[in-house]
């Protein structure tokens, strides 16, 4: 089973056997709120993909703290005054035109506020920290994240018998079909927990912002949220942030198409494409067509960049670092005529160190790191790129680079695009001819 998909419609088995997306804890549908965490510590466990990008260790939990505490009484949303619109953007940021921004909700954000729209941002910490500058318009989440990790060891919450001997049937299935042994049952209730006081914050705020539309990034991880939102018959649309397919299961759900309940009520995509990839959990027509502003305005200031010949770009993961870098390890020969340049994600520029592969490949020359940089530069003067199943493929392929995708786990949610860029697969590699 060491495979993504495999793994998903082991994933799937499980939730129809035990009808998991409706098992409640204290009023929450505690699966759907956890789902993908859950997804990602067993594929983890199971060695199907690496712990995603950097963690953050005790130490930096003990420096972020105060950061927190501040934001009790510094932007602290619970105060949040009179708005239309409220943002929720991603937690990482990038630098355009002197700022750092959120790529995917920063000319969505601007767009409403010309039309004499009062927005208000509600920022999550990255990695216990804030990378844009604050203003009135800005709050942070990260006092109410405290609130709730503090408080969710007080809250009771009943579990019968016959739910926790479900939990703990899958459990064991779990373990029987990949060796891997979670404990559901502490998992549920402690998340169940901070849902229900996440929630209640959410509503408190809402209604005390008295806003009718909410805008968001990342849904699968702020189900408290969402759920606020539709008690208190509030819209909440996402904004596309990534690829997904049928193998991502933070948007799929083969065996409930119709409704999920911690799934927005609206969802933005970047252009038809994306519409058409996959049978969303909600009505079709409520998902609409945006473009993702930030790449065709970055798409449109190279266009008159020449591209180097026989020069390739890797699109590293952190959940696939080591795996990366020892298939190309692996394939040397189908490379070495390249000029490489091997871009780390940003969640790998601290941990990439702990790849062997990739010190093998750095330490004798054969490729160029980059840390941070401007990847839609690399794109526009890149021949080729290089990578599985990274959203920057995507973007390479609109600034016209070539693609080679590596046979790795996660291969499956790039199916749609090896069809359309009529990728050939030889020997590990799917290779744009």
């Amino acid at each position: 089973m060491k495979s993504i998909k495999n793994l998903c419609h082991f994933f799937w088995q499980l939730e129809e056997k035990y009808d998991l997306l409706q098992l409640e804890l204290g009023g929450v549908k505690a699966w759907q709120y956890k789902r993908m965490a859950i997804y990602y510590e067993i594929a983890k466990q199971a060695g199907v993909i690496q712990a995603p990008h950097t963690q953050m260790k005790g130490k930096d939990h003990l420096k972020s703290f105060w950061g927190y505490f501040r934001s009790l009484f510094i932007g602290n949303p619970l105060f949040v005054p009179k708005a239309d619109v409220l943002v929720f953007p991603h937690e990482r940021t990038k630098s355009f035109e002197g700022k750092s921004i959120d790529i995917y909700t920063y000319f969505l954000t601007s767009e409403l506020r010309t039309e004499s729209c009062k927005v208000l941002e509600i920022k999550r910490p990255y990695l216990g920290k804030h990378t844009s500058e604050r203003n009135k318009d800005t709050f942070y989440l990260d006092g109410i994240l405290l609130l709730s990790n503090i408080f969710k060891k007080l809250l009771p919450l009943k579990v019968t018998n016959e739910q926790k001997e479900k939990i703990e049937n899958v459990e064991n299935e779990v373990f029987s079909a990949l060796g891997v042994r979670i404990n559901l049952v502490k998992l549920l209730i402690e998340q169940s927990k901070k849902f229900k006081i996440n929630r209640a914050c959410f509503k408190y705020i809402l209604r005390k912002a008295e806003v009718k539309t909410v805008y968001c990034v990342v849904g699968y991880s702020l189900g408290d949220l969402i759920s606020a939102c539709k008690d208190l018959d509030i819209e909440i649309i996402e904004v596309q942030h990534g690829t997904f397919s049928k193998y991502h299961l933070g948007y799929s759900y083969p065996n409930k198409q119709t409704y999920v309940d911690y799934f927005p009520t609206k969802f933005l995509v970047w252009n038809q494409f994306w519409k058409d990839m996959l049978e969303l959990p909600i009505a079709s027509e409520s998902v609409a067509v945006r473009p993702f502003d930030y790449m065709e305005i970055q798409r449109d200031s190279y266009l008159n960049t020449i591209r180097k010949a026989n020069s390739a770009v890797v699109i590293s993961q952190g959940a696939l670092t080591e795996k990366i870098a020892s298939t190309l390890l692996k394939y040397w020969d189908k490379f070495s005529q390249y000029e490489i340049q091997y871009k780390l994600h940003p969640g790998e520029y601290q941990s990439w160190q702990e790849s062997k592969s990739l010190r093998t490949l750095v330490d004798s020359n054969r490729v160029s790191l980059v840390k941070d940089c401007d990847l839609y530069g690399l794109f526009s003067e890149s021949e080729f790129q290089i990578g599985v199943f990274s959203t920057a493929l995507y973007e390479g392929a609109e600034f016209g680079c070539k693609s080679s995708l590596l046979d790795l786990p996660g291969i499956e949610y790039m199916q749609r695009f090896i069809e359309l860029n009529n990728l050939v697969f030889t020997d590990g590699i799917y290779i744009d001819n």
